[in-house]
């Protein structure tokens, strides 16, 4: 199975040499470390890519592609802007959030979990309220207590993002 899927944007991870050839050419593409391309389609061991900023497609082995890339999270239209490490655990998450006053999210949310400090009454009815407390920052701008689910837990698509 094919590890990207037509339409994703990749990021090579380090500077890639790889041979191309056809039943007439051979050649030798360089990509830059950072480099983006677009997975155009997909075939049982090839990528057809299309790399930012040419309009010259290749056919690339998955095997090659699949070692040396990553998916490219968009994140227009959400509310952190950049995405400084990926792939950690739910307790992981948790501990950057908790410990180093990180901003952390999942791949498939929009907004982010941080810490919070409050401090002194909410309303006259209720006691002072002091301590760190997960907030969730939602899609639309609104906030709530963190509260995980089974899924969240058993993930491992969290991130620190800023």
């Amino acid at each position: 199975m094919a590890k990207y899927q037509g339409g994703d944007l990749i990021s090579f991870t380090n500077s890639t040499i790889i041979p191309v050839s056809s039943a007439r050419t051979f050649e030798i593409l360089t990509f830059a470390s950072g480099e983006k391309a677009t997975i155009l389609g997909v075939s049982s061991n090839e990528y057809i890519v299309k790399r930012e900023g040419s309009n010259i497609n290749h056919s690339l082995s998955h095997i090659i592609v699949d070692r040396v890339t990553e998916r490219v999270i968009a994140v227009d239209n959400k509310r952190y802007s950049r995405i400084l490490q990926k792939g950690l655990s739910f307790g992981r998450a948790v501990d950057k959030a908790l410990c180093e006053g990180k901003k952390v999210s999942r791949e498939v949310w929009d907004g982010y979990w941080c810490k919070q400090t409050v401090g002194g009454q909410m309303d006259n009815n209720l006691p002072s309220w002091e301590g760190d407390f997960l907030v969730a920052i939602l899609k639309d701008g609104g906030y709530a207590i963190a509260t995980p689910y089974q899924d969240d837990m058993f993930a491992t698509d969290w991130m620190v993002v800023e």
